[in-house]
């Protein structure tokens, strides 16, 4: 029971979804688009073979529903709940504040211009609801708070930090399932994720270990059997970006008994000698 109309991008996300929505409210299997309708545990019972055969087909539903270049991006999620989600984040624009200014402008410029009074009407009042799922959501509790002194103090750290992590996680297994590209390129694929999201602050390791220019030491086959008998040291730098400090490189101590690690940060190579002099005073103590 593919939709007729075809998701093709944003701009007709609303459309599709409703259109969607219906038919499957029509063959009474709508509920399986929500995370609430659970996969049973026992693979081998009635249930999970009803469930099974029934999320299959509402998942091919869906992606014989929109265009095949976003089939191809949800062809391997077997989840029809999943799938719904994905496509919702990618396409939905909710929350955008972009296409509700986009919404808005629409609503205020529209025209009859010789059209039928009931074309104009059905126009307007689709623009209208498109700009209620576009504008953010009222009613919501935002945050807890304590009063004192007639002003409200709010929680800042529960405020939207689990919603930002959340999204942040998502992108970086979006990064590494699409090989690595660089983070500005990955929001331009996928720019709702990104809303409330510092760029700077998202970390790849393995891009990161990719980028390092020196090889592993050969193991010497040395070991230590007392602390601070071992030492092992290393300096690295200089860092391409400098840090708001002035810091570019650092040296790092490692006790080859307890496996214990120091590192000092440095502004210029050579302060290594003092970090040597500072380390020794510090184990000697």
């Amino acid at each position: 029971m593919p939709n007729e109309v075809k998701l093709e991008e944003s701009q007709n996300y609303l459309s599709w979804s409703r259109r969607t929505r219906l038919m499957l409210r029509a063959k009474g299997v709508e509920h399986y688009l929500e995370e609430t309708c659970i996969e049973p545990d026992d693979k081998l019972s009635v249930d999970w073979k009803v469930w099974n055969s029934t999320n299959s087909t509402v998942a091919t539903w869906l992606m014989t529903s929109v265009a095949p270049s976003i089939a191809r991006m949800v062809e391997t999620i077997s989840n029809a709940s999943t799938v719904w989600k994905t496509l919702s984040k990618m396409y939905s624009g909710e929350d955008n504040a972009m296409m509700m200014v986009e919404a808005q402008d629409k609503v205020e410029n529209l025209k009859q211009e010789g059209r039928t009074v009931q074309e104009y009407a059905s126009e307007l009042q689709q623009l209208w609801a498109d700009l209620d799922h576009y504008e953010r959501g009222t009613g919501r509790r935002i945050g807890t708070g304590v009063r004192r002194n007639g002003l409200w103090y709010i929680n800042n750290e529960e405020v939207g930090l689990a919603a930002v992590a959340g999204n942040a996680e998502e992108i970086i297994l979006l990064h590494c399932r699409l090989g690595h590209p660089s983070f500005d390129n990955v929001s331009k694929l996928y720019p709702i994720l990104f809303n409330g999201v510092n760029k700077s602050r998202l970390v790849c390791d393995a891009c990161e270990f990719g980028k390092h220019t020196r090889t592993p030491y050969v193991g010497s086959g040395l070991r230590s059997y007392e602390p601070f008998i071992l030492i092992h040291y290393d300096v690295w730098g200089p860092w391409p970006v400098t840090l708001v400090s002035g810091f570019k490189w650092f040296v790092s101590f490692i006790d080859c008994y307890t496996r214990m690690t120091w590192i000092y940060v440095l502004k210029h190579k050579n302060d290594v000698l003092r970090c040597f002099q500072d380390f020794h005073k510090f184990k000697s103590v």
